[in-house]
């Protein structure tokens, strides 16, 4: 299909950029997926420096989350080798469990097991991405790992632990979005606290200054 459609001007383009490689790159959160009410906002990385004066529902057990340690901590990870026992490569959909290097299940203080809540392709970093849930003490960036898919074990490893882009940011200039509204918050200091913190909210993207691996190259000859 790809090769017919090239003479039209066909590019793959579509669902899987914004749903999958794009937002697995930037470590976005997909609700349903990645965020679940399993999970609290502080485990998902997703919690905020500060917090509204306002009460709000639920406000109460997010502050209360905040003052604890997290049990688990949304990590992003990668796929070290795809190659299965028959010479297949192999890529994980997501609900993998993800286990320890002993091949035992990795479960939190608060007896969830971990696994993979997204996985994809990450063209700019030239590695499938997976996120998922793990223990604080295995939430650490170079920590290797087993994911479990078709009754084999595949190494993995901790990339990022908590929210962050898992990219070359050496590569990436943010620009602001032309147009877009700037809202004003007042006022968004903690209770208690001698001072006034106030705070402008704007839209920005992610520019890729990549072209070595975004570029498509044509009428080139050996």
């Amino acid at each position: 299909l790809s090769e017919a459609g090239r003479a039209f001007g066909l590019i793959p383009a579509g669902i899987g950029i914004y749903l999958t490689t794009a937002r697995l790159e930037k470590g976005y959160r997909l609700q349903g997926a990645d965020l679940d009410i399993e999970y609290d906002a502080h485990e998902s990385g997703v919690a905020r420096p500060r917090t509204k004066r306002h009460d709000f529902i639920g406000r109460a057990a997010y502050l209360e989350a905040r003052e604890h340690p997290p049990a688990a901590i949304l990590c992003t990870l990668t796929v070290d080798d795809h190659r299965s026992s028959d010479g297949i490569d192999r890529y994980m959909t997501g609900r993998e469990p993800i286990l320890g290097l002993d091949g035992e299940p990795l479960v939190d203080a608060k007896g969830r097991r971990s696994y993979v809540t997204s996985a994809g392709e990450g063209p700019s970093v030239g590695k499938f991405i997976l996120m998922g849930y793990l223990p604080s003490e295995h939430a650490v960036a170079g920590e290797k790992l087993l994911v479990e898919y078709f009754g084999e074990r595949y190494p993995v490893t901790v990339e990022i632990a908590g929210n962050a882009v898992c990219l070359d940011m050496s590569d990436i200039k943010m620009r602001y979005m032309r147009g877009m509204i700037v809202s004003l918050e007042e006022d968004i200091q903690t209770p208690g606290t001698d001072e006034k913190v106030s705070q402008y909210l704007s839209e920005l993207g992610l520019q890729l200054s990549q072209e070595a691996k975004h570029g498509l190259l044509t009428g080139v000859e050996s």
